[in-house]
């Protein structure tokens, strides 16, 4: 059984460790195994919630962090189909400029 604060070294080095593979443009099968690690050390940490307070702000900690990351993928999302959306516009643009001459 590991300590508490071994525990939460792993947990925050699998968070570090998943947030370079986000800032990276990695292979999407190497970042979902890096979250399912990140899971898994998260869901191992439940036999320390009899230290409640600490745990508590731990995972609070981690819970923001996930909801930053939540939010910077929802804006890249948008951004990628906005980009799509100007690419078809062009494309269409395009086939009737290309049809008309």
């Amino acid at each position: 059984m590991a300590s508490f604060s071994s525990w939460m070294h792993q947990v925050t080095a699998a968070q570090q460790a998943l947030n370079d593979l986000m800032q990276d443009s990695t292979e999407p099968a190497q970042a979902a195994s890096a979250l399912e690690h990140y899971q898994q050390l998260l869901a191992s940490g439940a036999e320390f919630a009899d230290n409640s307070e600490p745990y508590g702000v731990f995972l609070r900690e981690q819970l923001d962090w996930l909801q930053q990351q939540i939010v910077r993928i929802e804006a890249q999302k948008a951004s990628a189909a906005a980009e799509l959306l100007q690419l078809e516009r062009r494309k269409k643009a395009k086939q009737g400029y290309d049809k008309n001459t």
